[in-house]
């Protein structure tokens, strides 16, 4: 069967205007889309005070040893939690959003972040 020269045409334009959908939709294009900048001041902040609390990134005693190595996956239903969603989980009142980076982050923006992928 052969395809005419105008229909190619048509479905490599269909196949790029998909892709690029796709793909803008994970760019942060302004809105409510995600501050990946937001998401590692918020991270960062949860981890200093973690550290100033004597806890581990988890916010458990130092040394505390987990089945499976983390408490971020469930190995009875295989799903996996992200580290600050965890922390948020544990500490409802959020603690570290007092914190400041002034110095080592002039431009720490404090928002809650949606995902950080680090655990």
């Amino acid at each position: 069967m052969k395809i005419s020269p105008s229909r190619k045409l048509f479905f490599v334009i269909f196949s790029l205007v998909c892709v690029l959908g796709v793909s803008l939709s994970f760019l942060h294009l302004g809105g409510d889309g995600v501050n990946y900048e937001n998401q590692f001041c918020n991270l960062t902040k949860a981890d200093k005070w973690l550290e100033e609390q004597g806890l581990n990134s988890y916010g458990d005693e130092a040394g505390t040893m987990y089945m499976g190595g983390t408490p971020l996956f469930n190995e009875s239903t295989g799903k996996s939690t992200y580290r600050y969603d965890y922390l948020k989980e544990k500490f409802e009142n959020l603690p570290w959003m007092d914190l400041t980076f002034d110095n080592d982050y002039p431009d720490c923006v404090t928002g809650y972040p949606l995902r950080v992928g680090d655990g």
